[in-house]
């Protein structure tokens, strides 16, 4: 990396404890740190759904995946939103009625006290070890980019992460989620102009080059279970995934 890239980098952090100190400075209970007051705007909190759904096994694996197959992956997504109007339509008003700031609160209502401890010590469990898997690629990644070891990258992630996350509260987080999900797009955007300036030909031959190698095909309705690349199939598996993560999943939920 040139040093045009570390700036960049030093600046996006730098904007990540802006965003921290904004937020954080008027909190002035546990219900501001945890609910925000229930005031995050509509947009910023749809564009941060976004940024959570995208960890660092999603920016490494999807474009590997979209450069060797094609458009068929967006099958998923029809079964991951239909899974998401159920849960907002069966839990969110649930969680109205009583109040709840966690799923595992409401377990304590319908259940009682040992179901919600259980399910929160499962969350923790899972959770831990499945960010662990993230954090550990996101900074394998960073590490080859800047030439860093992997304890050097490691304590980097966990002392950035730790002072904006002890410091900010959910409203910072959700504002950085927006700032970054506002950050893929930008970068996809720019990607695709640099792409159309650099291949000879222009759209025209990046289209017809595409749709000659299968990279354009979107739905597949061949009635083959066994396949995952089907519409059927693909979209089953998207919507009972999407129940289970968006209903039961607090980081999400």
């Amino acid at each position: 990396m040139g040093g045009i890239d570390l700036i960049i980098v030093l600046l996006a952090v730098s904007g990540l404890f802006v965003i921290s100190y904004i937020f954080g400075r008027n909190e002035k209970n546990t219900d501001d740190f945890f609910l925000g007051e229930r005031k995050v705007p509509l947009i910023i909190a749809c564009l941060s759904f976004v940024a959570t759904e995208v960890s660092a096994l999603t920016i490494v694996g999807v474009p590997a995946t979209a450069y060797s197959e094609n458009w068929e992956y967006l099958q998923f997504f029809i079964g991951s939103a239909a899974a998401r109007i159920l849960v907002a339509f069966l839990f969110i008003p649930v969680f109205y009625k009583y109040n709840c700031t966690s799923i595992y609160e409401y377990l304590r209502h319908r259940f009682g006290a040992a179901t919600q401890y259980a399910g929160s010590i499962f969350f923790f469990i899972t959770r831990l070890i499945s960010s662990g898997v993230r954090l550990y690629a996101a900074c394998m990644a960073i590490g080859i980019i800047l030439g860093w070891s992997l304890l050097q990258s490691l304590a980097v992630f966990i002392i950035v992460s730790i002072i904006f996350i002890a410091y900010g509260g959910v409203k910072a987080v959700v504002w950085a989620g927006a700032y970054q999900a506002i950050t893929f797009f930008a970068a996809g955007i720019a990607l695709l102009v640099y792409l159309y300036f650099h291949i000879d030909g222009g759209l025209t031959t990046i289209w017809h080059t595409a749709g000659e190698t299968g990279r354009l095909n979107v739905f597949n309705f061949k009635l083959n279970l066994n396949d995952p690349t089907t519409f059927w199939a693909g979209t089953a598996n998207a919507f009972f995934i999407g129940l289970a993560v968006f209903g039961t999943d607090q980081e999400l939920m």
